[in-house]
């Protein structure tokens, strides 16, 4: 049997190598990008992004992105004077957006950036409201809000579906707590109070405890 040259020993080598290499997530970007595919498994089914086709895709889950349409909607209520609407109906790319909240202070644009490169998508489809300014900013929250990992069709989608799914949850009335009480009861309070003697009177301690957190 032939002995293996050097050439072929050097071939075996960058195989091992290959198959060693890890498998690295691709590069995530900003605000909404810090929830995307981490592999966990959660409650809600996450939608994969379809701009990727190659290689592992990554996984949005709806209830992030109606999160985070919900905070660039009171965002863009707040800074909604300061927003040059007739530019930003009409940017085409992210410089253009850009120059559009300008006038916004420096501490809300900051945030607004997170957003930016997906604007254009959005100004390009033209479907937005053109007279209601609240209506108009939903509209944008909303089809913006996954940062560009969705189109603004699907981006709406999501939120209209995530949130009619959370309309159907159930809701918590009341939330009570572990207590002592000095009449001998011990366990789940009741209105904030003893559900043995009815006294909502703290102890000395609990009451300096109190003081010194505000």
């Amino acid at each position: 049997m032939p002995r293996p040259t050097k050439r072929h020993k050097a071939s075996a080598k960058l195989k091992t190598k290959h198959r060693k290499l890890p498998q690295n997530s691709p590069p995530v970007s900003r605000g909404i990008s810090a929830k995307l595919g981490s592999g966990q498994k959660t409650a809600n089914r996450a939608l994969t992004a379809s701009e990727e086709t190659r290689g592992r895709k990554r996984r949005i889950h709806p209830e992030y992105v109606v999160r985070a349409a919900n905070y660039l909607f009171k965002l863009l209520e707040f800074c909604k004077d300061q927003i040059d609407w007739g530019k930003l109906e009409l940017a085409k790319t992210e410089e253009e957006a850009a120059t559009a909240i300008e006038r916004v202070p420096p501490p809300y644009r900051e945030h607004l950036n997170f957003w930016l490169a997906a604007i254009p998508e959005w100004a390009l489809e033209g479907k937005f409201p053109k007279t209601n300014l609240e209506r108009k900013m939903r509209h944008l929250a909303d089809s913006v809000a996954a940062e560009g990992f969705l189109t603004p069709r699907r981006c709406r989608d999501v939120c209209l579906e995530e949130r009619k799914r959370q309309a159907q949850l159930g809701m918590i009335l009341r939330r009570e707590f572990y207590i002592e009480c000095t009449c001998s009861y011990r366990g789940p309070a009741k209105r904030d109070g003893c559900p043995q003697c009815g006294t909502k009177r703290l102890s000395p301690e609990i009451e300096l405890d109190y003081a010194l957190l505000r």
